[in-house]
């Protein structure tokens, strides 16, 4: 990857040969203009520097230029400021010093910065976006500076990570070095049982915390012998609070009792204006996700009988929920010997709508299923929709993306039942809010449409709504135009023309241009990022329209598509139609040698 950015960055092609073995002294080869290989050159020494400013300085001739020596500039123009006498976040000053911060660490550190073959500056880069160098000069004098260089929110992630790790390195057993001044160590003793909500699916929660506080986390689960675990926090003061309050967040959805304990540990060296209240959860996450729990979407009371689906296991539900609405979930327990509880969700309106209507879809399926009785048509319903099996795979989709598509969409819960077999018919069941049920609804009429109009029609309850009979519009507004009676690319007419155009097919292409199980007109959908649709209403009189709607570059993308597929079935020996009017066919006759950078590895080049 390294090598890779440097050839795109220099524009240059650069080959390492190894063919003297793996111990023997390697070559670089850089091929390019003058200018572009002296750049990669530059590059290169940057790279080697964090290991070997010695080497780099050969590599670039005996002394390293400005770009190297000072920091490679990322952005163009400045330089690396020079670090105060006190370890810190330190600007620096002149007219660059907005580009670049500094910190000064002993030199017997700087292996664990590195890490292995530069692994943890690697990692601290691409978590902060920053660029992030160690000059060496002075180790002989006992210390070193980091550099860490980028806009001015990455620098300070860059300096939380390192600070994180200088703490880190400095808790251990050898270490003598007293870093209160820049940070702190927080320890954080957690029941056992709460470890899985700690640290989430492979790790992905904490690993979510570290990043989002700029911090260390490490789970100590060997020491305390198992019935409890150590969570150790390192990082700057402010950053080690954040991550507490985080960690206590995560808790707080199966313990708030053991959260409000969390909260209540003081991190040492933090003021009393930054430090923990009895909002500072709340406060923290609004000022995250931009509101409050407030509003129409923020709030719901549901049976305490239904927690326990609502999380799913080990909370993967909730997480599913946030990963595809971006809002916060969290329940609220302290009422459930009362019998109900309290689901909080926080974020941005948009996000918030979209939390509520899934949340509000488990909830109606959870009612449906436990016997506990539930008044949820105030906000919810459930629809059954019995489909011939034969339409199932246009529903399903490949691997099931189409309906994961719908769900996505529509914020509901979509379940296929064929438990009746897979020759009998199926029932499909939405769960979710009236309107998002209905817009499910429309949806799979939608997607059934492309194969039967009649069934379509049948979904919808006897006739096709707009979005179905006019083609589904994905961004508001229009309908599908008229395709003219010359097969071509038409805007039709109107104030929406420009939202759409069309293409009159032969009716026996339909197949060729929907492919397997509808797999081609997906194809093309993916690549342009319009959507397609094909109107066989006319399939009686010989042909039928290829709808495209999207933005405009969606649709001359898709257009292109169509026609290149056209062309081709056309080509067919058993075709007699002419297409000349709106493409063409080129054959181009080359040299079996040269097929494989048409192709390039594994057909990359050709796909491209």
């Amino acid at each position: 990857k390294v090598v890779q950015d440097i050839t795109n960055r220099s524009c240059t092609r650069v080959d390492v040969d190894q063919s003297g073995g793996l111990m023997a002294t390697a070559l670089i080869k850089i091929y390019g203009t003058h200018d572009n290989v002296q750049s990669a050159r530059d590059l290169i020494a940057f790279e080697v520097s964090k290991v070997s400013p010695e080497t780099a300085a050969e590599i670039c001739g005996g002394q390293l230029p400005l770009s190297v020596s000072e920091g490679f500039d990322m952005g163009g123009g400045g330089g690396y400021s020079s670090s105060s006498a006190d370890p810190g976040y330190d600007e620096g000053g002149g007219e660059d010093s907005g580009r670049c911060c500094s910190l000064t660490i002993p030199s017997t550190y700087v292996g664990w910065i590195k890490g292995k073959q530069g692994a943890m500056v690697r990692e601290i880069e691409a978590k902060s976006g920053a660029t992030v160098e160690i000059d060496q000069s002075t180790k002989d004098e006992g210390h070193c500076t980091v550099h860490m260089q980028g806009d001015e929110e990455g620098k300070r992630k860059a300096y939380g990570f390192v600070v994180a790790e200088l703490l880190k390195v400095a808790d251990q057993p050898s270490s003598n070095m007293d870093c209160t001044a820049i940070g702190t160590k927080l320890s954080l003793v957690i029941d056992s049982k709460f470890v899985g909500w700690v640290k989430g699916p492979k790790g992905k929660v904490v690993q979510d915390i570290t990043t989002r506080s700029n911090t260390r986390i490490d789970v100590d689960q060997v020491s305390t012998g198992g019935a409890s675990a150590v969570v150790n926090v390192f990082g700057t003061h402010e950053n080690v609070g954040y991550a507490k309050e985080l960690l206590a967040h995560e808790v707080s959805k199966v313990s708030p009792e053991t959260a409000a304990e969390i909260n209540a540990v003081v991190v040492e060296g933090l003021s009393s204006s930054c430090g923990s209240s009895s909002s500072a959860l709340d406060m923290q996450l609004n000022t995250d996700y931009g509101s409050s729990s407030a509003g129409p979407y923020g709030t719901i009371t549901i049976p305490s009988a239904y927690v326990g689906w609502l999380k799913g296991r080990q909370g993967a539900t909730i997480r599913e929920i946030e990963a595809k609405s971006g809002a916060t979930v969290d329940i609220d327990q302290s009422t459930k010997d009362l019998g109900s509880c309290t689901v909080y969700i926080r974020g941005p309106e948009e996000q918030k709508r979209k939390a509520y209507g899934f949340v509000v879809a488990e909830i109606m399926k959870v009612s449906e299923q436990s016997g506990v009785p539930l008044d949820g048509n105030a906000f919810g319903t459930r629809v059954e929709i019995p489909l011939d099996p034969k339409y199932v795979g246009w529903v399903k989709g490949p691997k099931g993306k189409v309906v994961q598509d719908i769900t996505n969409r529509s914020c509901t819960r979509v379940d296929v039942d064929q438990s009746g077999g897979l020759m009998a018919t199926a029932l499909i069941k939405i769960y979710g809010t009236h309107d998002n049920v209905q817009s499910a609804r429309d949806l799979i009429a939608f997607e059934v449409s492309k194969v039967s109009p009649e069934t379509a029609a049948e979904i919808c309850g006897g006739q096709l709504p707009l979005s179905v009979s006019e083609g589904f519009d994905m961004g508001g507004g229009g309908g599908y135009s008229s395709s003219s009676a010359d097969p071509g690319y038409d805007e039709g007419g109107g104030e929406d023309s420009g939202r759409c155009c069309s293409l009159t097919i032969p009716s026996t292409y339909v197949g060729w241009i929907k492919g397997k199980q509808g797999a081609m007109v997906r194809e093309i959908e993916a690549k342009s990022g319009a959507t397609v649709e094909i109107d066989q209403s006319t399939k009686d009189e010989g042909h039928c329209t290829v709808h495209m709607q999207g933005d405009e570059e969606g649709k001359r993308k898709a257009y292109g598509f169509v026609v290149a597929e056209l062309l081709k079935v056309a080509d067919q020996p058993s075709s007699n139609m002419d297409c000349t009017a709106i493409g063409t066919k080129l054959s181009l006759v080359i040299d079996s040698k040269f097929v494989g950078w048409v192709k390039g590895p594994k057909g990359k080049v050709v796909q491209d």
